[in-house]
């Protein structure tokens, strides 16, 4: 089976960089998932926690085929929406692309999410948070693999859950820097990628307090990566 199910976003410019030392930067959100289950047997198959696989259903899905759309490009839907939290992280790294524009700012990355397939709304909710049991090893050989072809320069990780396994693993390199850093930062050496990967993991934008009252420490890791 194919470990990334999910078509990275990329940005046109993307390979131009971030910055004046031109950083490309890969932004991992956690998961992405589906509020209308309403007891369809498709879909609860798609979302099925256990099977973990939605790829039968990537041009089956009746409200993504009524748009003409596919489940696999889901990445750049989702910077397309232009929900409030994709427009806040956009606003937090503004300074360093040098623009407030939102599509120039995204126009300059990349996005994908960790877990590999469409999570489950409980019924009678809207969102749905990714937890430890949705993961699977795939998802870490899809990490991987959207890294190896995309070869950023920094891997940004948004929030906890997906952040365990990109910053404990045999490709880590700098436990000490993870440490003396509160976990913000840590780099990995990924096999066929000349460069080292630093992962930066500040809070999820979408949890306001917490994105907000360390914006300040995750700007400063990002501007110091930018800049060696």
């Amino acid at each position: 089976m194919k470990n990334n199910f999910f078509i990275p976003f990329k940005g046109k410019y993307y390979e131009c960089g971030v910055g004046t030392k031109k950083k490309k930067i890969l932004v991992i959100g956690a998961s992405f998932y589906c509020p209308f289950i309403n007891g369809n047997d498709d879909c609860k198959k798609c979302t099925d926690i256990n099977l973990k696989d939605s790829s039968p259903y990537d041009k089956e899905c009746k409200i993504y085929k009524s748009k003409g759309k596919t489940l696999h490009n889901e990445p750049t839907y989702s910077i397309e929406d232009e929900t409030i939290a994709y427009k806040r992280f956009a606003t937090s790294i503004s300074k360093f692309v040098g623009t407030d524009d939102y599509e120039k700012i995204w126009s300059h990355l990349s996005f994908t999410n960790y877990v590999q397939f469409i999570l489950p709304v409980e019924e009678g909710e809207k969102y749905r948070e990714t937890k430890e049991s949705d993961l699977s090893p795939r998802d870490f050989n899809a990490f991987l693999d959207v890294v190896t072809e995309l070869k950023p320069d920094v891997v940004i990780v948004w929030g906890c859950v997906v952040n365990t396994p990109i910053k404990n693993n045999k490709y880590l390199i700098d436990k000490k820097e993870l440490i003396k850093t509160d976990g913000y930062v840590c780099h990995l050496s990924i096999p066929n990628i000349k460069h080292k990967i630093c992962i930066i993991n500040p809070y999820h934008p979408s949890s306001i307090r917490f994105w907000y009252n360390n914006l300040k420490t995750f700007q400063d890791h990002l501007l110091e990566q930018l800049m060696l």
